[in-house]
């Protein structure tokens, strides 16, 4: 069989490492992986498992990744590159300067053969913001452990807060928290509501700024586990976010029973079918949209209608590992006949 070699942090609790846990869950057993996690080692052992190897499947932007790309291009291999967010884009909305990201990113995506976004509508955004690299782009959208998820649907000690709203991503510029509290000001202030606002996150540029709203608490950056308690304990969740490559946090939202308000970047919103305008933030930016939507939302459930309007098979992390392998042999295959 052919031999793939599935390269990506999948120790770690974040976005990316996540998805990665999952995909090597249902991959088949012939896959390799990197498993050292000696520096030294695990650089011999990434040059001698893509010598191997005849396609290479990298999963995010990491030092590891970016050698693999190299050794991989340098032995002719066969590159898949899952693109979980763009971050030299990021570090810019974010005021994150690292030198020479941008054109480390790009040698990435020029390497490549294939580029998977981790959602359909990133792939759109990818394509109209990155149009050199538009035609071997595609899409993979993130599976979601649904069965790991009802779980945390089924704890029910936690007593929901009614007109208390949860987000992620506490300080960072590019979640656009910041509008959120603005809205919140609005409601509370000018029509007299009585709103709290749940933050989580760890602290960046706009912390300071989010902490002074006095209806917001901000708990900061909490273990994975953590995050359902208060989920759960929240009415609404919103994620207004710049760019969202897929927003995993949205669908916990749902699962936690929350109803979602979210900006039109959030990639997920691709895999939820009976999505209704209400339930989207059109402009990220504008805070009456959102104290307007808000208000909406407190009043007009939207959690079952969107959790109903997802299919649990195509959006399983097992179909989503079978579509990849099926990426590969298309692509193989492609090659092969060229």
């Amino acid at each position: 069989k052919m031999k793939i070699l599935f390269i990506g942090d999948y120790k770690a609790n974040t976005g990316p490492s996540n998805v990665n846990k999952n995909l090597k869950k249902y991959l088949p057993s012939e896959v390799l992986f990197i498993n050292s996690s000696n520096t030294l080692i695990k650089c011999m052992e990434l040059i001698i498992k893509v010598l191997f190897s005849k396609v290479i499947v990298i999963s995010g932007f990491s030092r590891i990744n970016i050698l693999s790309i190299k050794v991989a291009k340098l032995l002719n291999k066969t590159i898949i590159y899952i693109l979980h967010g763009c971050i030299a884009y990021e570090n810019k909305i974010n005021d994150l300067n690292k030198d020479n990201i941008e054109t480390i990113e790009e040698e990435c995506f020029d390497a490549a053969h294939c580029i998977l976004a981790v959602s359909k509508n990133y792939m759109y955004w990818f394509k109209e913001h990155y149009p050199k690299y538009k035609e071997k782009t595609s899409y993979l959208n993130n599976g979601v452990e649904w069965k790991i998820l009802d779980k945390v649907r089924n704890i029910s000690s936690v007593k929901r807060e009614p007109n208390t709203i949860i987000t992620m991503g506490g300080g960072r510029p590019q979640k656009n928290n910041i509008t959120i509290c603005k809205a919140i000001e609005i409601l509370n202030r000018k029509r007299k509501q009585k709103l709290k606002l749940i933050v989580l996150g760890r602290d960046y540029r706009d912390t300071e700024k989010i902490k002074s709203y006095d209806f917001v608490d901000y708990v900061g950056q909490v273990d994975h586990e953590q995050i359902y308690f208060y989920l759960k304990k929240s009415q609404l969740f919103i994620q207004n976010s710049f760019v969202e490559s897929f927003g995993l946090a949205t669908i916990e939202a749902l699962i936690s029973g929350c109803d979602i308000l979210v900006s039109k970047n959030v990639g997920a919103t691709c895999i939820m079918k009976s999505i209704e305008s209400s339930d989207i933030i059109n402009d990220y930016t504008n805070p009456n949209e959102i104290a307007d939507k808000i208000e909406y939302l407190l009043c007009n459930t939207n959690n079952a209608r969107l959790l109903d309007g997802i299919d649990r098979y195509r959006t399983s992390c097992e179909y989503v590992a079978d579509r990849l392998i099926k990426i590969i042999n298309e692509l193989t295959t492609k090659a092969n006949l060229l």
